[in-house]
């Protein structure tokens, strides 16, 4: 579940078109599926990051503000650096000593909030749900070094603060802003700022340029979150030097820098100023106070700007959000090419030196077969064994013809095995050429090491499976082709006694013709009937072979296109997704790319929608 699953006492409502909701959780959904394929890449952390933030601002923020969901109270974050004084600076808003103040540096390891306690179930004035993005509610009091993906609500009467800020705000004290790499801490610290409606920076006098908090208040500033920075701990002589050193030499070389609404200086306090923030601490407190106090009397207005900032981040740095994906797809579609090319290559070669020259004998069987049944049966057998006995010199010389001019006969019943196997290694040889010199991204460097492992033998054990497929459905085809040739004859009683009459009437037609046309030569007839006999025997037969010659290229299309619906095309697909891992599918890559950049487009319409309606 997510913030933007639906409430008992919260549900979607409002003006806005009711998809709100779909297109939010769809948004969500693959900024969730982008964050789990970043992690996937090593180096990727500021990356990651900011996908991550992505997904806590559509999450814990924008989707509850444009389905009307979100609570009215706003989120105010305590963020820093280690040892910074976040919780002191809690303990000043919340107006009570009650955050937990630890002298070790990244005591505080998760999120802890601090909210009246006004009788209402734990997780209603927080959120729609139990659950912060990928932070589950803590319903039991725990330490805040709790090192864990959760997050607490402390509930507090509350303190006689005329300012009544916990009447207003919800005060997040947070985990150290550490290193990129400190993956809990992170996540956990972006969850929360994906969330907030203000934010409370605290930097130390000694420690205010560090590197790294200096670039997570950038990622803060980038996300559209207005911030009060909170420079503390310096002596109070030195509180306007330090302050005004830190606006020139951090805050100004921020380029976002418009957003840091306010700089305040928190002094030095002894122990018995942090421990009474409305008593003793009460002058110190009331600079940040004001501040603070501006952005919660106009919380309404306060909460547009931050989903507006929170639009901008989206469509700003919706490239960076999908830089991986992007890589990847590209990757992957430079992998597809190449399967393309490699599979055009594979298909060609195999019409070219098996199938273009195939005769497929099973064809001449049934030409054979269908010739026999043309002759006449019956009392006609002695006609046609006259005619048989007559092309007797045809025939031989035939034979001997046909036995000096043609090829070598097909081997086995599958001669064009040897074939592929030849343009399937030339196929898985090209590939492991292209690889050898692609090493420029993970999944080029992933099928250069799986041609020394699994990859080669996968394919061949992938060829061997189609191939067996192919093999069967191939010799189906040919075989019921073949058989049609005659049996349709077979079954057509009517049809097969016309051809026979045809036949026998056009032979000895012939023969008789040329007896009566030579008269009573018959040195001449007998020379010449054999040949008569023999030419009348070549034309049935031409004709014959010519019908099965279109059966036998029929055929051959149909084996061209089982090659490419059976075998050529499934390898190529199956060598298309092997390089996809952990999801990272072509099609789901396709997808994410083409719709995050829509459902950013709709939201922006929907923030500036809801901003122009003026509250009631």
């Amino acid at each position: 579940m997510s913030a933007l699953a639906p409430a008992d006492s919260a549900p979607a409502s409002g003006s806005l078109p009711g998809d709100m909701l779909v297109t939010c959780r769809q948004l969500a959904e693959d900024l969730r599926w982008l964050e789990e394929h970043a992690q996937q890449r090593a180096g990727a952390a500021e990356e990651l990051a900011r996908v991550r933030l992505a997904l806590a601002i559509v999450t814990n923020h924008l989707g509850p503000y444009l389905t009307d969901a979100a609570s009215p109270v706003l989120n105010l974050i305590v963020v820093g650096g280690a040892g910074a004084g976040k919780s002191t600076i809690a303990n000043f808003l919340i107006g009570a000593a009650v955050a937990e103040s630890n002298p070790q540096a990244g005591y505080t390891r998760h999120p802890i909030a601090y909210a009246l306690a006004d009788g209402q179930p734990m997780r209603a004035p927080l959120l729609a749900t139990s659950e912060l993005g990928r932070l589950r509610l803590l319903h039991e009091p725990q330490p805040g070094n709790l090192d864990a993906d959760v997050y607490q609500v402390r509930l507090l009467e509350p303190p006689p603060d005329p300012k009544r800020l916990l009447h207003q705000a919800r005060i997040w004290d947070c985990p150290d802003m550490t290193t990129w790499h400190a993956v809990g801490y992170t996540a956990r610290l972006i969850e929360v700022i994906g969330l907030a409606d203000l934010v409370i920076y605290v930097a130390s006098d000694e420690r205010y340029n560090d590197a790294l908090p200096t670039q997570f208040l950038r990622l803060i500033l980038q996300a559209g979150k207005p911030v009060i920075a909170c420079v503390v701990k310096m002596p109070e002589k030195n509180a306007t030097t330090i302050l005004d050193h830190f606006r020139s030499e951090v805050i100004a070389r921020i380029p976002e820098c418009t957003r840091v609404a306010a700089c305040v200086a928190v002094p030095h306090q002894p122990p018995e100023v942090l421990t009474d923030p409305l008593g003793a601490g009460a002058t110190v407190r009331q600079a940040l106070v004001e501040q603070v106090q501006w952005w919660l009397d106009r919380s309404v207005g306060t909460r547009a700007e931050v989903a507006r900032g929170g639009i901008e981040f989206l469509t700003q740095h919706q490239d960076d959000v999908l830089a991986s994906a992007r890589r990847d797809l590209e990757a992957l579609q430079d992998w597809q090419r190449l399967v393309e090319k490699g599979r055009d290559e594979f298909t060609a070669r195999y019409l070219r030196e098996y199938l273009s020259a195939e005769s497929f004998p099973r064809f001449n069987q049934a030409l054979v077969r269908l010739l026999e049944l043309l002759e006449l049966p019956g009392v006609g057998q002695y006609v046609s064994k006259t005619l048989w006995v007559l092309r007797t010199p045809y025939r031989v010389a035939k034979g001997f013809f046909a036995k000096m001019t043609s090829g070598p006969e097909s081997v086995g019943p599958f001669p064009e095995e040897p074939v592929l196997r030849t343009a399937l290694t030339g196929w898985l040889d090209y590939f492991h050429k292209e690889a050898a010199v692609r090493d420029d991204h993970p999944i080029w460097r992933q099928i250069k090491a799986g041609f020394d492992a699994e990859f080669f033998q996968a394919a061949q054990r992938e060829y061997t499976r189609r191939l067996a497929e192919y093999q069967r459905r191939l010799h189906e085809d040919v075989d019921k082709t073949a058989r049609q040739i005659y049996e349709d004859l077979e079954q057509s009683p009517a049809s097969l006694n016309a051809l026979r009459g045809v036949k026998a009437t056009f032979e000895v037609g012939a023969i008789v013709g040329t007896v009566v046309t030579l008269g009573t030569h018959i040195w001449l007839d007998v020379a010449l009937v054999p040949v008569v006999a023999a030419i009348t025997q070549e034309l049935v037969e031409q004709l014959g072979k010519t019908y099965v010659d279109r059966q036998r290229e029929a055929a051959r299309q149909r084996q061209r296109e089982l090659f490419e619906e059976i075998l050529a095309r499934p390898l190529a697909d199956w060598l298309s997704a092997w390089p996809a891992t952990g999801g990272t599918t072509l099609q789901r890559l396709k997808e994410v790319v083409e719709r995050v950049p829509q459902a950013i487009g709709v939201l922006a319409e929907a923030a500036q929608a809801k901003a122009e309606v003026k509250p009631a």
